[in-house]
């Protein structure tokens, strides 16, 4: 209640401080990896049990509820709804809280009723940042089809070649480059971590140039638009069973090949396809 946007501000410095941990292990310092992994958990502090919510909390530590559609003093260009959703380094733990993978799947299914609602909506804001990574959050539960399918409908809706094509301010290319991603078929959901989700490309062909003269290639023969769900992937040739993969993986040159289709697959259906989740103590 004293400073504007605090909950919003806190789940962005947990992200960051995830991010830190992250650096801090590649550079094998662990204490400060382990220090900052902890100020990551503590995005936990402002989830209300009590209703389901990230919310805003007083200086007294009290939670201060101001309902699913409420920006108050609590959130920046959204609100509860929405912002629940932004702890892109920890969906397991998030999962847990909201009762398990069916009642997350059906709490992601209320929210992306609207894609694009604006910031004092019970459903998606998908036209600004704070959401941009929330449709991935399908993968955690086991439902890749269910990414695709809102991927999908949110490219062809919000999206087109027109002065006003893009869903609100382009900020200095970020929603651009979320359209590029998805187009491609990869996009980085864990901000700090190498982490790839595969989804359906809208080219038959893609060729990425990589660091020190290597090559990506993604072959998605007969991809379009009408084309949305992957119903099958394979690395090199060999078969990926999950809808993600490390950038280590290709960072040296690869061919990833991916089959699409016109109707939801089984592909990467199962809690154990999940990409990783860190929670204050390392990764779940």
């Amino acid at each position: 209640d004293i400073v504007w946007g605090s909950a919003s501000t806190s789940l962005e410095y947990a992200t960051a401080d995830f991010a830190t941990s992250t650096l801090a292990a590649a550079v094998h310092n662990t204490s400060v990896k382990r220090t900052f992994l902890t100020r990551a958990g503590w995005w936990k502090a402002n989830f209300n049990p009590a209703d389901g919510y990230v919310e805003p909390r007083s200086a007294t530590g009290a939670f201060l509820p101001i309902g699913k559609t409420g920006q108050a003093h609590g959130f920046v260009e959204g609100d509860g709804s929405q912002y629940t959703f932004m702890v892109p380094f920890d969906v397991a733990g998030l999962r847990s809280l909201l009762g398990g993978a069916k009642a997350f799947v059906s709490r992601l299914d209320t929210l992306f009723t609207e894609l694009n609602a604006g910031p004092n909506s019970a459903y998606a804001f998908l036209g600004n940042e704070p959401q941009l990574d929330t449709p991935y959050e399908y993968l955690w539960a086991g439902r890749p089809d269910r990414t695709e399918a809102v991927v999908g409908a949110a490219m062809d809706s919000m999206y087109a070649p027109t002065p006003g094509g893009y869903p609100g301010n382009i900020d200095g290319g970020t929603m651009t480059s979320w359209w590029i991603f998805n187009a491609i078929g990869l996009y980085p959901a864990i901000p700090g971590d190498d982490v790839l989700t595969i989804g359906a490309p809208r080219f038959s062909r893609v060729d990425i140039s990589l660091p020190d003269g290597h090559l990506l290639r993604i072959d998605a023969p007969g991809a379009t638009r009408a084309t949305p769900y992957v119903a099958g992937a394979r690395l090199d040739g060999q078969r990926i069973a999950k809808a993600w993969l490390r950038y280590s993986a290709i960072a040296d040159g690869a061919t990833l090949r991916v089959r699409t289709s016109a109707k939801p697959s089984r592909w990467a259906a199962s809690l154990t396809a999940a990409p990783p989740s860190y929670g204050s103590q390392g990764r779940e």
